[in-house]
C-alpha cells in the first residue's frame, strides 16, 4: 500500500520530464546506442575520481556502518535478545522499538541544526562514540527495564548518526557528479544492510549476545576513525567585507 501510495504521489506531483528529442524511435534509439559506451566509461571515470577522495570514501564507510547497526543490532539483535535473554512478548518488543523511535524521532532536527551550524563532525563523532558504546552494552541487558532504557539510548545516538551522512556527501560529491554519487552511497549502505544480520546470526551462535553486540559495534569504530582523520567537509560562509574589516590582522 506505501509503494502505491508512492506511485500515486510521483504521478500527481513529479512533472513528466521533457523530452528534447523530436525524431523518430530508431533514430533516437542509434543515438542512445551511440552515446551509451562513452556514458558508462564516463560513469566508471567518475567512481574512481570520488573514491580517491579520502573525505567521500569517509562519507561510504560511515553509511556502511551506520545500515550495518540498523539491520544488523536494531533489526537482528535486539528481537532476540528481547525474546530469548528478556523473556519479552512480541508485543513487549515492539513497544520498546516505539520508544527507540520517539527517542529518535526526537533530536532529528536538532541534529540537523547543530550539523549546519557546528559542523559535521561535532555531530558525527560523539554519536559514533555513544552508539558504539551504547550497542556493545545493550548485549549485557536482562530486564525489560534496562531493555528500554538502552532502545531509549541506542534512538538518541542513531538519530544523531543519522543525519551528517547525507549532508557530508553533499558536500563532497563533486558538481554535476550528484547521481553517481548517491549511487555509490546507496550501494555502501546496501551492502551494510545485507551483512550485518549475517554476521549478527554467525556471532550470536559462536560468541552468545554479549559477543554479537561488541562485535556489531566494530563497524562504528572503524567509521569513527576514519571520521576523526577526515577534515570538516562543511564549507565555512566567507566573511563579509564589514566583517573582515572588524577581524584582526
Amino acid at each position: 500500500m506505501l509503494l502505491l501510495l508512492a506511485v500515486a504521489v510521483y504521478l500527481r506531483f513529479v512533472p513528466a520530464p521533457v523530452n528534447s528529442e523530436r525524431c523518430e524511435p530508431s533514430v533516437a534509439e542509434e543515438a542512445r546506442a551511440a552515446r551509451e559506451v562513452p556514458a558508462i566509461r564516463r560513469s566508471k571515470a567518475r567512481i574512481v575520481e570520488m573514491l580517491r577522495t579520502p573525505a567521500f570514501k569517509t562519507v561510504m564507510v560511515v553509511n556502511f556502518a551506520y545500515m550495518w547497526f540498523v539491520a544488523g543490532v536494531f533489526d537482528t539483535l535486539v528481537p532476540l535478545i528481547g525474546k530469548d535473554a528478556v523473556g519479552m512478548s512480541t508485543l513487549g518488543i515492539g513497544a520498546v522499538f516505539g520508544v527507540a523511535l520517539a527517542t529518535e524521532f526526537a533530536v532529528l532536527y536538532p541534529a540537523g541544526s547543530l550539523a549546519d551550524s557546528r559542523g559535521r563532525k561535532a555531530v558525527m563523532v560523539p554519536a559514533l562514540v555513544g552508539l558504539a558504546v551504547t550497542i556493545a552494552v545493550a548485549g549485557w541487558v536482562t530486564t525489560v527495564w534496562a531493555m528500554a532504557v538502552a532502545m531509549a539510548v541506542l534512538g538518541i545516538f542513531s538519530g544523531f548518526a543519522g543525519v551528517p551522512p547525507g549532508a557530508m556527501l553533499s558536500d563532497v560529491t563533486p558538481e554535476g557528479n550528484s547521481g553517481t554519487a548517491v549511487g555509490i552511497f546507496r550501494f555502501s549502505g546496501d551492502l551494510g544492510f545485507a551483512l550485518g544480520p549475517i554476521i549478527a546470526g554467525i556471532t550470536t551462535n559462536a560468541f552468545g549476545f554479549r559477543g554479537s553486540f561488541a562485535i556489531a559495534a566494530l563497524p562504528i569504530l572503524a567509521a569513527l576513525l576514519l571520521v576523526l582523520r577526515t577534515p570538516e567537509t562543511m564549507a565555512r560562509p566567507s566573511m563579509t567585507p564589514s566583517e573582515s574589516a572588524k577581524s584582526p590582522v
